[in-house]
């Protein structure tokens, strides 16, 4: 999928399209409200958190190996 991104985006710029970065307060601002949203769920239905943590545990071992610049 991320591939599948980076040669949707170069097609978007090639026909004129600008492209920004999200501001620091807003990104911050979605993680926020998307943990709330993620927590709200988990508790509320055990096949979600199951398949939450999954995610979440790959995440910290990703970026445990290429952590955010």
């Amino acid at each position: 999928m991320t591939q599948a991104d980076l040669v949707a985006l170069k097609a978007f710029v090639d026909k004129g399209v600008s492209t920004v970065t999200i501001p620091k307060d807003i990104e911050d601002e979605l993680v926020k409200q998307a943990g709330i949203l993620y927590a709200d769920n988990c508790a509320k239905d055990p096949a979600y958190k199951k398949l939450y943590d999954s995610i979440f545990n790959f995440q910290k071992t990703y970026r445990a190996t290429w952590p955010r610049m």
